[in-house]
């Protein structure tokens, strides 16, 4: 005689059973699991559970948020950025976070057939840094994106005026790519096929004679005084004119050296070491 067994439980019968518990076992279950990290990031088995635990209603989303995001550097992309403004669904966890990285895909600069005179890409940028400000009290910030190369200056500046209000910052790190193209596009070819949104982001021209002037008036009092490391990467992409010589790759460091300068015994897996 066989013994009789148990009906399977449906995954929506769990959950259910999940999401009725007290709020009290939930911020337990959750406080066991966020104890487990250690030191460098959760378990794989760890950072799975707290996945699943979040998925399983919209109260546990918003309890789960803070451990998973704490230790972990949270890659901006226009999705996320609306669950942060008003209204969202994050819109009280900004703090939460302590690393950021906006990392910007750009359209092929050197494509000489680029249809819509590169709007895409600059909005696509400009929403990101300028959504930066929504996490006041990030620490360490990774910002990567690509220009064409008439437009370097006046997107490096339009993002340090955005920074401003970040005065929590203690690691910042820009990689620049700047894009050269056979166009021979002057800045004011771009400038006048954007939109004005976009063309309010980048202002007018900044020529390389300027750049002091410019930083005096808009920027007169730019500081962060918790910085400890400043890293800007700047390298060059795409066709180069003939008669123009290679730029070479350029990196500015502007340390004291700390723990993120410091590449000698780090352990491979902490993954804020990408840059």
């Amino acid at each position: 005689m066989e013994e009789p067994t148990l009906p399977l439980q449906s995954s929506d019968a769990s959950k259910v059973s999940l999401i009725n518990l007290p709020i009290e076992i939930k911020l337990m279950i959750i406080d066991i699991l966020a104890k487990q990290y250690d030191g460098w990031f959760y378990s794989r088995e760890t950072y799975g559970d707290l996945k699943g635990i979040a998925q399983s209603s919209r109260v546990f989303y918003q309890l789960c948020f803070r451990p998973r995001a704490f230790y972990a550097t949270i890659s901006l992309d226009p999705s996320l950025i609306k669950l942060f403004k008003l209204g969202g669904l994050l819109e009280h966890h900004d703090g939460d976070i302590r690393s950021l990285q906006l990392n910007h895909v750009p359209l092929s600069y050197a494509d000489e057939n680029i249809s819509d005179g590169h709007e895409n890409s600059i909005s696509w940028l400009r929403t990101g840094i300028q959504a930066l400000p929504l996490f006041s009290t990030i620490r360490i910030l990774y910002i990567a994106y690509g220009v064409p190369n008439v437009l370097e200056r006046n997107v490096f500046f339009a993002t340090l005026r955005v920074l401003a209000p970040l005065q929590a910052l203690t690691v910042l790190r820009f990689h620049v790519t700047v894009h050269y193209n056979r166009l021979y596009q002057t800045y004011q070819d771009i400038y006048s096929n954007i939109s004005s949104t976009n063309q309010q982001f980048l202002g007018e021209e900044i020529h390389p004679d300027e750049v002091e002037a410019y930083m005096a008036e808009h920027l007169p009092n730019f500081t962060f005084p918790k910085l400890e490391s400043l890293r800007i990467s700047l390298a060059g992409a795409g066709q180069y004119e003939l008669d123009l010589p290679t730029p070479p790759s350029r990196t500015r460091k502007i340390l004291p050296q700390t723990s993120y300068g410091n590449t000698k015994n780090k352990d491979p897996r902490n993954k804020m070491d990408r840059y």
